[in-house]
């Protein structure tokens, strides 16, 4: 294989799950703020009303070795897979284990990631089914692990298995789903994987652990917010800053501990737009930079924003996400900006292709994209509905 570089919207673990609505942007609100006020006993109680973990366990449980050993961690994540597939649940001592070691393992808080490839080498964004990491062919996901079907904590937890298996070749990008309430973790403010089915998904499957729940937010807190790939390719979860003037190394220096704490403090940060539009912005067919549609604090913007910033720091194009695409991928602003969402029949709804981007390494150094859609893969007989374990109270 050549180099490539894959991402896409979600992992779709084989025939786990996939889901797909191109038509309506589903936006959730909370009716009642009982909903927030309830014990995660309770909530986990509620939100459990109709929805099944599947059979039991049709293969040995695999048995978390740690991260040290990169070769048996290669092969616990090759059997995670196939357990998983079957409806069980990794224990909560080995659950644990491996989301301390994803939280501690490398370098904390790092917000912009460079990588390179040799060439001929493969960077795939978001794709598993059929393509295992390896030196030869590292992959890239783009955030939006979680809130995109009922098996959020299944994709979340293969991710980091496969994280410290290959950490130099597997890479993760933090999305705005993979959100953190810093030093309010515990009031249960609402935010987006509150809203969306993530918390509702852990406190079902794992018993009500909120601590469970707060491990996978120290996670999140240390997914980069970007990555540039042989210098050549600028990959984020949402959109270019607003900030005319913005370069990689602003990027680099946001410090996300600083900015991250309860909504209106973050929101008064100096680097809060910046942190927000690499994970929230939209391109459009517009001129310069104006207020978005998903909120008063996010943005749109146009192609003379992606020309400057692209030539600004030396890159050919960028790759992001964030949006569902009927084909799956969109090129846009003189194609120099390449939305790859990669959940077909999003949330199980319409008939929307998914895709992944794969990257081939040229002799220049360049990357040269290559687009792979896809349809959406054959539920299993146990599958949870998408949406199962939103929290009870929300309406679309």
């Amino acid at each position: 294989m050549d180099a490539m570089i894959a991402f896409a919207r979600g992992l779709v673990p084989h025939r786990m799950v996939d889901a797909t609505d191109n038509s309506t942007t589903r936006q959730t609100r909370c009716k009642d703020a009982h909903c927030c006020s309830l014990l995660p006993e309770q909530f986990a109680e509620e939100v459990q009303h109709d929805a099944t973990l599947g059979g039991g366990p049709d293969v040995p449980v695999p048995k978390y070795p740690g991260a040290a050993d990169r070769e048996k961690m290669r092969e616990f994540a090759e059997q995670l897979q196939d357990f998983y597939r079957t409806g069980g649940q990794l224990p909560i001592g080995d659950l644990m284990a491996l989301l301390q070691d994803a939280e501690t393992f490398g370098p904390q808080f790092v917000t912009l990631h460079l990588f390179f490839t040799q060439q001929k080498a493969l960077v795939y964004v978001e794709a598993f089914d059929g393509w295992l990491v390896c030196e030869e062919n590292p992959f890239l996901f783009n955030g939006d692990f979680v809130d995109r079907g009922s098996y959020s904590v299944e994709i979340m937890v293969i991710l980091l298995a496969w994280k410290l298996a290959y950490p130099e070749h597997m890479h993760l990008a933090r999305g705005n789903h993979e959100a953190y309430f810093g030093r309010e973790a515990l009031s249960w403010d609402a935010d987006m994987n509150f809203n969306y089915g993530f918390t509702g998904e852990v406190l079902a499957k794992y018993r009500a652990q909120l601590a469970v729940w707060a491990a996978f937010q120290r996670v999140f807190l240390n997914l980069p917010l970007s990555h540039v790939v042989n210098n050549d390719v600028f990959v984020t979860h949402g959109g270019l800053p607003r900030k005319e003037d913005t370069k990689l190394a602003d990027i680099e220096a946001l410090d996300v501990m600083e900015i991250t704490r309860s909504l209106e403090e973050r929101k008064m940060h100096k680097d809060y737009n910046l942190m927000s539009d690499l994970m929230w912005a939209d391109p459009r067919d517009i001129e310069g930079v104006s207020t978005g549609d998903r909120g008063p604090t996010t943005i749109v913007f146009g192609e003379d924003v992606t020309q400057r910033f692209l030539e600004r720091n030396s890159l050919s194009f960028m790759i992001r996400s964030h949006e569902v695409k009927e084909q799956g991928y969109e090129w846009q602003h003189g194609k120099r900006c390449l939305t790859v969402f990669s959940a077909p029949r999003y949330c199980d709804f319409g008939d929307n292709k998914g895709a992944v981007v794969r990257l081939h390494a040229q002799k220049s150094g360049r990357m040269e994209p290559e687009i792979l859609p896809f349809r959406s893969a054959e539920k299993p007989e146990n599958y949870i509905r998408c949406m199962a374990f939103t929290q009870p109270g929300l309406t679309e």
